[in-house]
């Protein structure tokens, strides 16, 4: 199972990210809606843990914009 965690601060979404991969999945990390959006573009996610804050964007406008596409 592939999980994309978008998460603005960074030790939490390292600590989760690493969990995750202890735990046998595969986690990548981003920080800003755009770097989710070339993620997003680049792997088939099984996953998403969305941040509803980042610094450059809504993570809900974030998720409706990827559910359109």
């Amino acid at each position: 199972m592939r999980i994309l965690i978008v998460e603005d601060e960074y030790r939490l979404g390292d600590h989760v990210a690493k969990g995750l991969r202890e735990e046998g999945f595969a986690a990548d990390l981003a920080s800003t809606c755009g770097r989710a959006r070339d993620l997003v573009i680049e792997n088939p996610y099984d996953l998403v843990l969305l941040d509803l804050m980042l610094p450059d964007g809504d993570g809900l406008a974030l998720l409706r914009e990827q559910l359109d596409t």
